[in-house]
């Protein structure tokens, strides 16, 4: 008995298939890998601008923050100059006077009531409160 081997299959067409259909895809595909990668080149440049602009804005904010703050810093070492307000001298002839005004007396005391110069005063004004409970203190 004579045995025939069997005839191994040729893959040769499904090589040539495979290249083929690679073939088509990057046929059909090619045009869109450079727009995706002009895309990704865009993008790119976009980030880089903003970081650079972002970058540069917080450079000038920080240089502003400092020349406020040393500005702040050297107002508020240096001491202020005291102002003193000279009041206008007081007429003595004047009816409206600041000082104690005597109110009344109620069982044998006399009441004194502190008053400035816009309370009008109907009866005397004395300089201090022991000269308005007192009046015979006077010098």
């Amino acid at each position: 008995m004579d045995v025939q081997p069997i005839p191994e299959p040729s893959n040769r067409g499904y090589y040539i298939v495979i290249c083929i259909i690679i073939g088509l895809v990057y046929y059909f595909v090619s045009p869109y890998f450079s727009i995706i990668v002009d895309f990704i080149e865009f993008a790119r440049n976009t980030i880089d601008l903003l970081i650079t602009f972002s970058s540069s804005l917080s450079k000038n904010i920080v240089d502003e923050t400092s020349i406020g703050s040393k500005t702040v810093v050297n107002k508020l070492s240096r001491k202020p100059k005291p102002r003193v307000k000279t009041p206008a001298p007081d007429e003595s002839s004047s009816t409206i006077q600041g000082g104690y005004c005597y109110v009344g007396e109620w069982k044998g005391v006399r009441s004194c009531v502190k008053v400035d110069k816009k309370t009008p005063c109907e009866t005397q004004v004395y300089s201090t409160e022991e000269l308005c409970v007192n009046p015979t203190l006077r010098p």
